[in-house]
């Protein structure tokens, strides 16, 4: 999962935090099965619960930040594998970030025993992990194509990641299956 940290990343939106155990602990736990158990965990990290909920306040705090730092990883990887410069690097970063995400098990199993949940920990302005790509996604924008014309950086970055996630969990959402391919070219129309 964490294969490239050694390497500085380019873009400080994905950098690696300190490094944190009882995080580290909840994201093998998750890879594994899909879901975290907070007895469990504690359990593993020679924590008591109580300890556990004031470092994450709650399950769905701490899942938020699990999802987040598997986004992190998977996006920073996508972002230094990605070929190209500009608009290209952009959309082919986007491509590897959004097929990664529909390889993972862990992911599936997730929107599959609590869809309402995962996505309001994915795609809700209220939780991490889509803030969180929304900043990424800024600065990968301005980075690689600069300001855009007529709207923000940030409302670009936005408009980009919902696009994203229209198509990357439309079958939860609507049913449909999933098409990389139709986000990667509406983001590019966009772009």
């Amino acid at each position: 999962m964490m294969s490239h940290e050694s390497r500085v990343g380019e873009l400080s939106t994905l950098r690696r935090p300190d490094p944190d155990r009882l995080l580290e602990l909840a994201v093998r736990e998750f890879l594994r099965d899909g879901w975290i158990d907070m007895k469990q965990l504690a359990q593993r990290a020679g924590v008591g619960r109580a300890t556990l909920y004031r470092r994450f306040q709650d399950r769905e705090s701490l899942l938020g930040e699990v999802l987040w730092e598997l986004a992190r990883v998977t996006a920073l990887d996508a972002w230094r594998s990605a070929g190209g410069k500009g608009r290209a690097r952009v959309l082919n970063a986007l491509e590897v970030f959004m097929r990664e995400l529909a390889a993972s098990p862990a992911l599936h199993k997730l929107l599959a025993r609590d869809p309402e949940t995962a996505l309001r920990l994915l795609t809700s302005r209220h939780g991490v992990v889509q803030a969180r790509l929304i900043d990424a996604a800024e600065e990968m924008l301005v980075t690689e194509i600069g300001a855009p014309e007529g709207v923000t950086s940030k409302q670009l970055a936005y408009a980009v990641v919902r696009i994203a996630e229209s198509f990357a969990y439309a079958d939860v959402v609507a049913g449909e299956q999933p098409d990389v391919e139709a986000a990667v070219a509406i983001i590019g129309r966009v772009l």
